[in-house]
């Protein structure tokens, strides 16, 4: 495909569907409306009676390639278009028949149904589920909310379909499953008896950030806490993160590693206030503020290598001009910039960074329709051939840029072997157009999906050639770097790789990701040589250029820990048993655990390599 050249302009996302954006051309037809009437909530409700959703489904697609044959251009056609998507993806998503799945039973049918009839939720929560969401909790949430709610949930539209594939799967607590769907319960009705009080509207919340409300773990009563306090009341959205800094730092808790109100008294987001905490402890207290006056935030873990959290902190969505973005970095400590963040997406509960999240913010402000409309296009787009395929995911974008499941599905779309270079070429430009000093996390990880399918040496032409991409972001140009040494290797010059990520190790010994993954590199080639020597010098070289921690229950969290357990077991494996015993016994002076703390939590650190 090499048609007009992609500009991203962000131009649909302050209008309907600009005319100039959309990429076919016809009206529907007097036919294509009598068509219409398949996927009607009347329609649903009986094919979900009959046990037919298959069948639906399949009409769906058909429907959908004949009306992709064509322009969409009023906003009916839109909203049709949007309708049948989401009856598609319903029918994918609840379908049971000739499945091992238990059927639904009658009250679930009958919460289908209902949902079948809600225009807006309907569309919604069906165009918003993935793969990891499980349909049995989506509609057990949905008749909790129901009952208690009722005809609210059709305006509250977006902030019900966050509550559905949040607690969908509730996180794993304390609670019992009773007691986590009463607390889902509590915490949205909060939400909408208060929503005149809230920072921002949550009826125009889109349901991508609104998770990040659903997501709360602390009670309404501490919710209520928080509003009650006037130096929280009066402060502006814009400082919010500045709360972080509210909870008093609890060294005593940093050397015994745990809570120092454990004993007798509840973690609730008063007692942190008073008693003090950790970082995590500060992180918590600063996002669930944030969140009982409606604002977006996530906790942020810093990592360490292998998922070891080394530091805590948030991002809150604060107002920026007429919209809204992510901030990552008021409630941080200035020695902590540039850290890498690991956050769990509330809905799969998988790993993401703060650069998805961040282009997340895109999302805000963009009119519900256009927001739906670009779902729609991402979630069918497997329905069509490879160009159209683009076209359709290139639509979806421009139409709303926050949409990062047509970033993530373009980007693969380029990366697959065989993606002509011009394309990917392409796709780079404009990778840097949106993401540059804006979301560089973001443009990091769509530059590496994008170039993947090319040849190795392809590969590092193309790394080379944009290494001033990231100069902004030192760490993500060591990441670039570890990447060239890959390639490198593939190309049999193991000689030059083990040269760069040498360098890299030896740059970043107080940057943990960067750190370990070219550790890990060297580690796993020296290994494959049989060069057990000359790892050990490598970690002794690194090792004794680093600042050891202070003595802590989370010194083995850090960068100096790690790479000296690393080093002891290259000592170890050399056959040094006595060296090897001594670095451990420095190691354990700054691991002030308990020992049974010290045998449960990772106590081998084993580079991956490869």
């Amino acid at each position: 495909m090499h048609g007009r050249e992609w500009r991203l302009t962000g131009a649909v996302s302050r209008c309907l569907l600009a005319a100039s954006l959309i990429l076919f051309a016809s009206a529907a037809t007097p036919a294509a409306a009598k068509q219409q009437d398949r996927f009607d909530p009347a329609a649903v409700g009986r094919a979900i009676e009959r046990a037919e959703l298959a069948a639906l489904r399949e009409a769906a697609e058909a429907e959908l390639q004949h009306l992709l044959a064509g322009t969409p251009r009023s906003t009916e056609q839109i909203d049709r278009l949007i309708r049948i998507a989401a009856v598609r993806q319903f029918a994918l998503h609840f379908d049971r028949e000739g499945s091992d799945t238990e059927p639904f039973d009658d009250t679930q049918r009958r919460t289908m149904q209902w949902l079948a009839e809600q225009p807006r939720l309907f569309a919604t929560v069906a165009l918003a589920m993935e793969p990891e969401d499980d349909p049995a909790g989506v509609l057990r949430v949905l008749e909790h909310l129901r009952r208690a709610e009722g005809d609210r949930l059709e305006r509250f539209a977006e902030l019900t379909t966050a509550f559905a594939v949040v607690w969908d799967q509730p996180p794993d607590e304390p609670r019992s499953l009773g007691e986590q769907f009463e607390h889902a319960v509590e915490l949205f009705r909060y939400y909408v008896n208060h929503n005149a009080d809230m920072r921002y509207d949550l009826t125009g919340m889109p349901w991508d950030l609104a998770i990040y409300l659903a997501d709360g773990r602390a009670s309404v009563e501490e919710y209520r806490w928080v509003r009650s306090q006037r130096r929280y009341d009066a402060r502006r959205t814009q400082a919010m993160g500045e709360v972080y800094f509210d909870v008093p730092y609890d060294r005593a808790g940093l050397y015994t590693g745990q809570w120092q109100g454990v004993h007798g008294r509840p973690y609730t987001l008063a007692n942190l206030r008073q008693i003090g905490g950790v970082c995590k402890d500060q992180a918590y207290f600063a996002c669930h503020v944030n969140r009982a006056f409606g604002i977006p935030a996530v906790i942020c873990a810093g990592r360490s290598g292998r998922g070891v959290g080394y530091h805590a902190w948030i991002g809150y969505l604060k107002p920026q001009g007429d919209g809204a973005a992510w901030d990552f970095n008021t409630a941080r400590y200035a020695e902590h910039r540039f850290w890498s963040a690991s956050v769990e997406d509330p809905q799969t509960r998988a790993e993401m960074t703060d650069g998805d999240v961040s282009v997340r913010g895109r999302l805000f402000g963009v009119p519900i329709r256009q927001r739906l409309m670009s779902t729609a296009i991402a979630r069918i787009h497997d329905l069509f051939d490879s160009d159209r395929r683009a076209e359709l995911l290139k639509l979806a974008i421009d139409t709303s840029p926050g949409n990062l499941a047509a970033w993530w599905a373009l980007a693969d779309h380029y990366g697959g072997e065989g993606a002509d270079l011009r394309d990917v070429a392409e796709m780079l430009r404009v990778v840097r157009q949106f993401t540059l000093n804006r979301y560089d996390e973001f443009g990091f990880e769509l530059f590496i999906r994008t170039i993947r399918g090319q040849p190795a040496r392809v590969q590092f032409q193309l790394v080379v050639s944009n290494r001033d991409m990231f100069r902004r972001r030192p760490d993500l140009s060591s990441r670039l770097q570890i990447v060239q040494g890959k390639l490198m290797e593939k190309m049999d010059n193991t000689r030059g790789a083990l040269s760069l990520w040498t360098q890299v190790a030896r740059r970043n010994v107080e940057h943990p990701p960067v750190l370990l993954d070219a550790t890990d590199r060297i580690d796993a080639s020296l290994r494959r040589q049989e060069q057990l020597e000359r790892l050990v010098v490598v970690y002794r070289t690194i090792w004794e250029t680093m600042n050891a921690p202070s003595p802590s229950a989370y010194a083995w969290t850090t960068p100096w820990f790690l790479v000296g357990q690393r080093y002891a077991q290259a000592l170890e494996d050399t056959g040094d048993r006595a060296a090897a015993r001594r670095i451990r016994e420095r190691l354990d002076q700054r691991d002030t655990r308990k020992p049974t703390e010290q045998a449960g939590a990772e106590a081998a650190d084993s580079p991956t390599g490869g």
